[in-house]
């Protein structure tokens, strides 16, 4: 019994020896930074699920910031540096994009285990990301994306009759965190696999597509204790599926029903599964290949556009004279061109206003991390010098970025003039590395293009036709949901709709 105690007790201590051995890391290196916890490292409240993992990051910058260009962190007990100052962020990005063009979450996903994730050009490292992002790039151009606006404008049409109709049935309060996930989902269902989901259809709101997507970016307590063991013991990742084997299954089916129709309809339409089809043809693409395309384009479009396209939607019904001169964009822009079509949309600048102060304030993905592939210097405002060494994880705090007074004024407030063109619009703050919406350099997200229309066309929409207003259900502030990857709210954002 004694013999067994102390078995135990030395197997916890060397356990305790090894989460902390890496504690001084930083310090030994004279980088300043917060003091990390036992196993949840710098964010506890990530690790237990009770703060969105930006809140805890907001925490650290506001703190540090201006006194030092970085801190150090800790992710478990692995060692990351936080950017702070936005001239080294806009290096690591683009001057030094050699030494850092992976992703974080490249080395956290093993290929055999989760084959279709494995292949998004997000998680791929080396020269992998080069040729898979080459592969996707030219089936989101603009001439394509405006072939598709047949496709936007349909879905369009059914999301305003679908609130015309619970209008008329006196229901004028409105999720708009369904509503827009409904609008997304016919749009990536229609464009990537050619089928209608009917999400306008289904009013309890069970779609088979969007359950199975929105599953992959649930930050479950399973996927944090996952990430939290990689980091610890790297070959847990060859032992577990991040992707669930039923979802991979699923877009493997819809994928495969999807082209079988396709063939067989003889149907000739622009969209994502036909430039799919042709590049299969051009590149001997395998059924893996294709599905993880299919997959990551749903990504980019279905969640992201569901969280923009709610937040746009939220700060014009609080700011009714913000939402009155877009609409008298928008009909002035009918009224000059006679309708809507996709030129137009993108050439409304106060739209585009609207978008980019949506993105500031709610960017979709708070932050960002990369890796560090070959060594590379870092100097502090002291003039102190250490080498960030190979492997190491830097991380982009675009949040805080975003919400910083010194680059923002008033930064909880909405105001698209912050973007007006005679201030320079959005270049200034792109150059300058304090709004990074879609991330910069080589790796900027792929499917903006596609998912800025998609946004842009569903409020478009819901201005022209409806005025909106806060309902006194929505819970204000937001608080982050700190089960998802994306910067969404816990709660929903009630709206009420009146029909113009």
């Amino acid at each position: 019994m004694f013999l067994t105690m102390f078995l135990i007790l030395c197997t916890l201590v060397i356990v305790y020896v090894y989460l902390v051995w890496n504690f001084n890391y930083w310090k030994k290196r004279r980088v300043p930074g917060p003091k990390p916890a036992t196993l949840m490292g710098s964010f506890p409240g990530t690790f237990f699920q009770k703060k969105h993992i930006v809140d805890e990051i907001d925490e650290i910058y506001k703190e540090y910031k201006g006194s030092t260009p970085f801190v150090g962190v800790f992710s478990s007990r692995s060692p990351q540096l936080m950017l702070l100052d936005p001239v080294l962020i806009k290096d690591t990005l683009i001057k030094d994009f050699q030494s850092f063009h992976d992703n974080e979450f490249g080395d956290l996903i093993d290929k055999a285990s989760d084959p279709i994730l494995s292949q998004n050009p997000f998680i791929l490292c080396g020269a992998e990301w080069k040729e898979k992002r080459a592969e996707i790039t030219p089936a989101f151009t603009v001439s394509r994306v405006k072939a598709m606006y047949p496709i936007f404008d349909d879905i369009c049409r059914k999301m305003s009759n679908y609130v015309t109709s619970k209008l008329e049935r006196k229901s004028k309060m409105f999720d708009v965190k369904e509503l827009a996930a409904k609008y997304s989902t016919d749009v990536v269902s229609s464009v990537i696999y050619g089928i209608d989901s009917k999400s306008f259809e289904n009013n309890n709101g069970k779609c088979q597509i969007r359950e199975n997507g929105s599953s992959i970016f649930e930050s479950s307590s399973t996927i944090v204790i996952y990430f939290t063991l990689v980091s610890l013991f790297p070959f847990i990742k060859k032992l577990y599926k991040v992707v669930p084997s039923s979802v991979e299954k699923f877009f493997q089916n819809l994928l495969n029903d999807a082209i079988k129709m396709r063939k067989e309809s003889n149907v000739e339409r622009e969209d994502f599964l036909s430039y799919l089809l042709d590049l299969k043809e051009k590149k001997n693409l395998s059924k893996m290949d294709m599905a993880s395309h299919s997959i990551t384009v749903f990504l980019d479009g279905f969640e992201t556009s569901t969280a923009v396209i709610s937040y746009a939607l939220y700060h014009l019904a609080g700011n009714p004279h913000v939402q009155r001169k877009l609409r008298d964009e928008i009909n002035e822009c009918i009224r000059v061109n006679g309708c809507l079509d996709h030129d137009s949309i993108l050439e409304m600048k106060y739209l585009d206003q609207v978008f980019n102060e949506t993105l500031r304030l709610n960017p979709p993905f708070g932050t960002f991390s990369k890796r560090c592939n070959s060594p590379i210097e870092y100097n502090d405002y002291k003039g102190n010098t250490f080498t960030l060494e190979k492997d190491k994880v830097v991380i982009i705090p675009v949040y805080s970025l975003h919400t910083d007074p010194d680059f923002f004024p008033n930064p909880k407030v909405f105001d698209p003039e912050r973007f007006n063109e005679a201030n320079g619009g959005t270049k200034p703050y792109k150059d300058s590395s304090v709004f990074l919406p879609f991330g910069s350099g080589p790796r900027i997200c792929l499917g903006m293009r596609f998912a800025t229309f998609q946004s842009k066309a569903a409020i478009v929409e819901i201005i022209r036709n409806f005025d909106i207003s806060v309902s006194k259900k929505t819970k204000i502030p937001f608080v982050f949901d700190p089960s998802r990857f994306l910067l969404t709210p816990q709660d929903q954002i009630w709206l009420d709709f009146e029909s113009l």
